[in-house]
C-alpha cells in the first residue's frame, strides 16, 4: 500500500497470545479424557464422543502452533490512504478500500473480532478464505489486539469513507 502521513498501526498483544498458547494445552487433555476416561467406548466406533475426542486432540497442536507464530511475530495492521495491510507470521495481505464492501465487529461468546467482506467479484486471497466464508466474511483480524476491535473498526471505516469521498 502507498505510504501516507496519517498511517495508524495496530499491533497484536503478545501477552494475550501467551494465554491462547497455554489454553491450547487444554484441547489434547480434553480429547484424551473424552476418548479414554473411565474406559468408556471404543476409539473407532464413529460415535459423536469419538469424533469430538479426536478433533480436540488434533486442534490443540494447531492452535499452539498459531499462538507460537503470533508470539514470535505478532500481527500488525497498517491503515493507509489506498487500503490496509495485515502482516501476520504466516504472510501478508494487502486489501484496497475500493475492494471492501463492509467492515464490522463479529462477536461470539464475549470475543470480538474485526471482519471485512469484499465486494462481489473481488478474489479472496486470504489463507483462511474457506473457513471465513462459513461465517459470511472474507477476512478477519482475530483476537488479542492491543486496541479494542470496535475502535479498530471505527478507524478502518473512517479511512474507507475518506477514500470513497476522494474517489467521488
Amino acid at each position: 500500500m502507498p505510504q501516507a502521513e496519517d498511517q495508524p498501526v495496530f499491533r497484536q498483544d503478545r501477552s494475550k497470545q501467551i494465554y491462547i498458547a497455554l489454553g491450547s494445552v487444554a484441547f489434547p487433555v480434553l480429547g484424551w479424557w473424552i476418548l479414554f476416561a473411565d474406559g468408556v467406548g471404543s476409539t473407532t466406533d464413529g460415535s459423536f464422543r469419538t469424533i469430538a475426542g479426536w478433533l480436540a486432540l488434533g486442534c490443540g497442536p494447531v492452535i499452539l502452533l498459531n499462538a507460537i507464530g503470533q508470539l514470535v511475530r505478532p500481527a500488525v495492521l497498517t491503515l493507509a490512504a489506498g487500503g490496509f495491510t495485515v502482516q501476520r507470521w504466516r504472510g501478508r495481505q494487502d486489501v484496497r478500500w475500493q475492494d471492501v464492501a463492509e467492515i464490522n465487529v463479529w462477536s461470539s461468546l464475549g470475543t470480538n473480532m474485526v471482519t471485512w467482506r469484499l465486494k462481489d467479484g473481488v478474489p479472496d486471497t486470504d489463507v483462511m478464505a474457506g473457513i471465513n466464508a462459513l461465517f459470511d466474511y472474507n477476512g478477519a483480524l482475530g483476537t488479542g489486539w492491543q486496541t479494542p476491535a470496535r475502535s479498530i473498526v471505527a478507524r478502518m471505516n473512517e479511512f474507507k469513507e475518506r477514500f470513497e469521498a476522494k474517489a467521488a
